[in-house]
């Protein structure tokens, strides 16, 4: 029987729980904001420790400490680093001890993940990008767990934004594309998505080119052009513009600014069937071409930051 097992369990939790000294039972529920394990450098982030007579303690002796009580797992990686994760029977219970310090846990825990994924993605089509993309890969559960709060309740549309373009560096180059449709989509679709055309602009343009490139890349070329009519009304025509510029990018690299954002506005706005495969042929042969120029030092500084932004 179930029941008579889960009590076992919440028994010995419960025990483990008072056995904990204060900065323990103060780490422990904090460290159950973290999704899919955590390294040092973000804990020292995250985690909030009271000062003790002899001080604040250092997160990584606290950490240790939950490790030797089997309370976290700790993880050596092939880099020399350790990772850690909690069990997830001891995340629930430890989440259930949080209390009112669940907003600004969860608030430290988003700007440092929203801060790491947005370095990271910017980093992974440089040389060595590789390490970076892995490590990328390795946060994705924490990048998805501040986009999924952050749509909960009153959207922080912002910060939700951000994080499914973090995610959507890891969906382009290892799928699945259905995930960046899916986030970026719920965003397009939020009641919040208009106000963040008027704040932050620039911001919302990347989710429209992110929406309409998954699109695009699942050879659902239909789609990506009924998300722009769709968007028009919603976004207004200078988002709309800008969108449909920033998608010319590789052909503007190619030498046709006028050129390639006419032949995309004719793709997204009318084109026929054959100028829009063509397109998006290009646009992927080129897109290849310029990043694989950026990584191998071939093109000067300014056309590689756009190659790879």
């Amino acid at each position: 029987d179930a029941s008579p097992r889960q009590a076992t369990l919440r028994g010995a939790m419960e025990w483990s729980w008072r056995l904990l000294k204060p900065v323990e039972q103060s780490a422990l529920p904090q460290i159950s904001v973290f999704r899919g394990g955590f390294a040092l450098p973000e804990a020292e982030r995250v985690l909030a420790l009271p000062s003790g007579v002899s001080g604040t303690p250092l997160v990584i002796d606290v950490l240790q400490a939950l490790a030797d009580k089997s309370l976290l797992r700790a993880d050596p990686q092939s880099s020399g680093d350790i990772r850690y994760c909690l069990y997830e029977t001891v995340r629930e219970f430890a989440a259930e001890k949080l209390g009112s310090e669940a907003e600004p846990t969860e608030d430290r825990h988003a700007e440092t993940y929203l801060a790491l994924g947005e370095a990271l993605s910017k980093r992974i089509d440089e040389r060595g990008g590789a390490e970076h993309f892995e490590r990328l890969i390795s946060d994705r559960d924490n990048l998805l767990a501040v986009f999924r709060r952050s749509m909960d309740g009153t959207p922080r549309i912002s910060q939700a934004a951000r994080a499914a373009l973090a995610l959507d560096a890891i969906a382009l180059r290892q799928g699945p594309l259905a995930l960046s449709l899916e986030l970026h989509g719920s965003l397009v679709d939020s009641e919040a998505f208009p106000a963040l055309t008027a704040a932050e602009p620039e911001l919302a343009v990347q989710v429209l080119s992110a929406k309409s490139r998954a699109a695009m890349l699942s050879s659902n070329l239909g789609a990506a052009r009924a998300d722009l009519d769709l968007e028009r009304p919603r976004a207004g025509q200078e988002i709309v513009d800008l969108h449909v510029a920033r998608s010319g990018r590789v052909a503007r690299l190619a030498g046709g600014l006028d050129a390639g954002v006419q032949a995309v506005r004719e793709w997204l706005l009318g084109g026929n069937t054959v100028v829009r495969v063509g397109l998006v042929m290009l646009f992927i042969g080129l897109s290849f071409l310029a990043r694989y120029a950026a990584q191998a030092g071939l093109l000067p500084p300014a056309l590689r930051l756009a190659a790879v932004g």
